[in-house]
């Protein structure tokens, strides 16, 4: 009866899901994010936690739990096939038009490795059930969520001064599917299950 009641909530039991990769927060997000909070201050931006920072492979929205065991295996199949990679953040660009800017993200300066990585787990998992979405995939990292602008000239201004700043480039070792729970206070990420990536340092 309890091996029952288990499986039934499990049935029950749904997930907003995604795949991604995890940025550690470093002394120069943080002196990005603070600029940009500092400049636009009078402007409506929901600013992305320096601590969520995360560049997304994959968005799954709600999903029941049951299904992240076929998830998990897909996964497992690509990172073990997979080199980890150098990443290079630069430059801030937006999502929506000049004049109506919708999202601020980072720019990713080689976006080669992302794309073949971001593309195999889409068609891997579209071969299991899960849609891809049909925009075109663009590897960023959102930092800024843009409600209203008070001024777009100092707006441009603003970005445009970053617009060619680069960060000290990382090293990607894996990947992760979290669960993203919704709160008041902005979304709370949760860890699911990390991704090695194999090794060839």
């Amino acid at each position: 009866m309890a091996l029952f009641n288990v499986t039934l909530f499990l049935f029950k039991y749904i997930m907003r899901l995604f795949v991604a990769i995890k940025l550690d927060s470093t002394l120069e997000t943080k002196k990005i994010l603070d600029y940009l909070k500092t400049n636009l201050h009078a402007d409506k931006i929901k600013w992305v936690d320096p601590d969520n920072l995360h560049l997304t492979l994959k968005f799954f929205g709600n999903i029941p739990a049951k299904k992240i065991s076929s998830i998990n295996k897909v996964l497992v199949k690509i990172a073990n096939k997979t080199n980890g990679f150098p990443l290079q953040i630069s430059g801030v660009g937006q999502f929506g038009s000049r004049y109506n800017p919708k999202v601020l993200w980072l720019n990713v300066k080689n976006p080669d490795p992302i794309n073949e990585l971001g593309l195999l787990i889409l068609s891997k998992l579209e071969e299991i059930g899960f849609e891809t979405d049909r925009q075109n995939f663009v590897p960023h990292v959102s930092i800024g969520r843009i409600s209203e602008i008070k001024s777009k000239a100092f707006y441009r201004k603003v970005v445009e001064k970053i617009s060619d700043i680069e960060l000290i480039p990382i090293y990607v070792k894996s990947f992760t599917l979290f669960e993203s729970k919704l709160t008041s206070d902005g979304p709370i990420y949760k860890s699911v299950k990390e991704f090695r990536l194999r090794s060839n340092k």
